[in-house]
């Protein structure tokens, strides 16, 4: 794939990572069929094995960066190197359905902790059987409305959103969960057919802002990531779930996850991963609840589902 943009853009900007809070991105530049890395905020070069991920003969200099495209194609010009001609949004997985992403990650955790994940799998089964989520939005049913605070502190309302066409709210348990990075990912290489019938993107979470990133790296955020501190907006729409207690031990231990100070409040209620696509009459048309967090909705149906509205 990349010899094939190499022979058809000349020079060519590609985006590879994921998107949400604290998102990065791997900047490159072809000049002369050649690929320059650029280092961005807050990383420096060398990437290790980086080199694995090209498949040809050429040999990249690499290195991650932030999120930051102004400052990156800043540093080009400071440089000297041409603007970018174009932008291309690619991963390794950017051929693969979501689904078959996160299928991929559970089979690895299978593989990597098969105990953990029966566990996780009898946790899962007990849920669906109390039926949790059960109380979700359903189609036809009218959206609470909402104001939250984005990653620049600034308050943004669903009733704003919906003036200008539908909105898809979509709810995930934070940046330091996987299967979100994913699914956020996925999302944002479909921003374009989501924004082109007319619809906007909103992801949100318990976690609080933090002051991580620069006022440029949030201008350029291309959707809309906010914070719903104690998961009050989810239980409002039916989706919030209190963790069981195996689980944030797992978090706390395992990973040396403090969700009590990520989120500013209390971390054991984190939402159910749904997603809702919002009529301007604040009429929800389409919907995915699963109480199984590796489990997320796909942007192909999303977007069926905006098709469906116009």
């Amino acid at each position: 794939m990349i010899n094939d943009l190499i022979a058809s853009f000349d020079p060519l900007m590609i985006t590879w990572g994921r998107t949400g809070y604290q998102s990065s991105r791997l900047i490159v530049v072809i000049i002369n069929n050649n690929y320059t890395f650029m280092t961005g905020l807050r990383h420096h070069p060398p990437c290790n094995g980086a080199d694995a991920r090209l498949q040809d003969g050429l040999s990249p200099i690499l290195c991650y960066a932030r999120r930051g495209l102004g400052y990156t194609t800043e540093r080009a010009r400071a440089y000297g190197w041409p603007f970018p001609a174009a932008h291309y949004h690619l991963s390794e997985d950017s051929m693969k359905s979501l689904k078959e992403q996160t299928e991929a990650k559970v089979e690895a955790g299978r593989q990597a902790k098969p105990d953990f994940m029966k566990n996780v799998d009898e946790i899962i089964e007990k849920a669906k059987a109390l039926q949790q989520g059960a109380n979700a939005l359903s189609v036809d049913e009218k959206a609470p409305g909402f104001t939250l605070p984005n990653a620049a502190g600034q308050a943004v309302s669903l009733e704003e959103l919906l003036e200008s066409g539908p909105v898809v709210v979509t709810f995930y348990r934070g940046d330091w969960c996987p299967y979100c990075s994913l699914q956020l990912r996925a999302l944002n290489e479909r921003l374009d057919d989501i924004r082109a019938h007319g619809a906007q993107l909103v992801a949100i979470s318990p976690q609080v802002p933090d002051d991580s990133l620069s006022a440029t790296e949030i201008d350029e955020m291309q959707f809309h990531v906010l914070s719903d501190q104690d998961a009050e907006v989810a239980s409002r729409y039916g989706v919030a779930w209190k963790v069981p207690d195996y689980l944030m031990e797992h978090m706390r231990v395992d990973r040396e996850l403090d969700l009590d100070a990520i989120n500013n409040g209390d971390g054991s209620v984190l939402p159910i991963p749904a997603t809702f696509v919002i009529a301007q009459d604040r009429t929800v048309s389409w919907r995915h609840v699963d109480v199984d967090y590796r489990t997320r909705s796909e942007p192909e149906d999303i977007v069926n589902a905006l098709k469906e509205l116009a």
